[in-house]
């Protein structure tokens, strides 16, 4: 059995999609291509997760308005990545 590594996740969705074996990807890329629940393995809830980091000039990043923003993202990052997953397991 041949192996191979593949580190861009839309390439992988795409390789699985074509029936070229399985792949890990994001909920949110798996939505985005349109694959049908029936076809998706969800990890448990303690299981895979693909950091994001936001990056900038540490004097941008200390901004006071820049603070709440951040904030801001990550709550709605949680929210999003909730909604996915119940749509899917329903």
């Amino acid at each position: 059995v041949q192996r191979f590594r593949v580190a861009d996740l839309p390439v992988v969705a795409q390789m699985a999609m074509a029936g070229f074996g399985n792949g890990v990807v994001p909920l949110s890329l798996a939505e985005v291509f349109g694959l049908v629940p029936a076809h998706c393995v969800l990890f448990p809830e303690a299981g895979v997760t693909l950091p994001i980091s936001i990056v900038g000039r540490k004097s941008t990043l200390e901004r006071p308005g820049v603070k709440p923003l951040l904030a801001t993202l990550v709550g709605l990052a949680r929210e999003r990545l909730t909604e996915v997953a119940d749509r899917l397991v329903s």
